[in-house]
């Protein structure tokens, strides 16, 4: 298994805000799913969760 630095997780974590920031200015949060926003950012659902416990979670 791969570990990645802490600068990495840092960048991925920022990557998903930024991503959603912009789906729910387009979209609202509620029509922003989490499958949707991972999948823009490029990343996978599980990568979702290594950041944050919900959408609830990363809206706040």
């Amino acid at each position: 298994m791969v570990r990645y630095g802490r600068e990495h997780k840092q960048a991925t974590r920022q990557r998903i805000i930024e991503t959603a920031g912009r789906r729910f200015k387009e979209a609202g949060i509620d029509g922003s799913g989490i499958t949707a926003l991972m999948k823009d950012a490029g990343l996978t659902n599980g990568a979702f969760y290594t950041h944050f416990t919900s959408k609830d979670d990363l809206v706040a």
